[in-house]
C-alpha cells in the first residue's frame, strides 16, 4: 500500500506532516494526526480550499497527494490543540502588561491603556486575578482573531459556510465581497483579489 505525506496546518498549534495510505479516507487522515499530535479526531475540522472534508470520503476524491496542504480548524465547542499545553509568548505579554497597568493605576473601577496606531489595551477588573486578552486596534479584533482573518483559508471556509446556509452561490459571493472590503487593509490588495477570484469559481 503506497503512503502519501500530507501537511496539516493550524493557525494556533503549528503544522504537522503525517503519513497516510493513498487509498485511505479523511477519517484515516484525522486518526494519523491524532496519533502524531495528540489532537482528538472528533474535534478536528479539516478544510481544503474552503471546503470542509467529510470523514467518509477518500483522499483521492479530494485530490490529496504527497505535498498537499490541509488546514485544521476546531469544531464548535472543541479546541484543535495538542494535549500537551504550551505557553504562548503573546499570552505572557498580556499578563505582564496587565500587572504593570494595575500597579500604576489608582482607580478602583479598572483601567484601559491605548498606544499610537497599533492600539492595544489591557483592562483590569476589580481584583488582580482578572486578566483580559489584549485587543488589537484593527476593528476591535483580538490578536488571535486578527491572525485568523489574515489567513486565506479562513475566508474560503467562511464562503463555504455562507453558500451552504444561504443556498445561493451568488448571495454568498455578494456577502463575502462586503466582508472582504472591510478587511482589505489587513489582508492586502493582492490577497483580497486572490480570495475573490477563488470564491467566484
Amino acid at each position: 500500500m503506497i503512503d502519501i505525506q500530507v501537511t496539516i496546518k493550524s493557525l494556533k498549534s503549528g503544522q504537522w506532516t503525517v503519513d497516510v495510505s493513498a487509498q485511505g479516507t479523511i477519517a484515516d487522515l484525522k486518526e494519523a494526526l491524532q496519533a502524531k499530535a495528540g489532537i482528538d479526531a472528533s474535534s478536528q475540522r479539516l478544510v481544503l480550499k474552503g471546503k470542509a472534508l467529510l470523514d467518509n470520503k477518500s483522499l483521492e476524491e479530494y485530490g490529496l497527494t504527497s505535498g498537499s496542504v490541509v488546514h485544521l480548524f476546531a469544531k464548535a465547542g472543541a479546541a484543535a490543540s495538542p494535549t500537551t499545553p504550551s505557553t504562548s509568548p503573546a499570552i505572557a505579554g498580556v499578563a505582564s502588561s496587565t500587572t504593570e497597568g494595575e500597579s500604576a493605576s489608582t482607580s478602583t473601577s479598572g483601567a484601559a491603556a491605548a498606544a499610537s496606531a497599533n492600539v492595544t489595551s489591557a483592562v483590569a477588573g476589580p481584583t488582580a486575578a482578572v486578566k483580559r486578552p489584549v485587543v488589537t486596534s484593527y476593528r476591535g479584533l483580538s490578536e488571535a482573531g486578527t491572525e485568523i482573518a489574515r489567513d486565506a483559508e479562513f475566508w474560503y471556509w467562511l464562503n463555504d459556510q455562507l453558500k451552504e446556509r444561504l443556498g445561493s452561490k451568488e448571495d454568498a459571493s455578494q456577502m463575502m465581497k462586503g466582508f472582504l472590503g472591510q478587511y482589505r487593509d489587513l489582508i492586502g490588495n493582492a490577497g483580497t483579489k486572490e480570495i475573490e477570484g477563488q470564491i467566484k469559481k
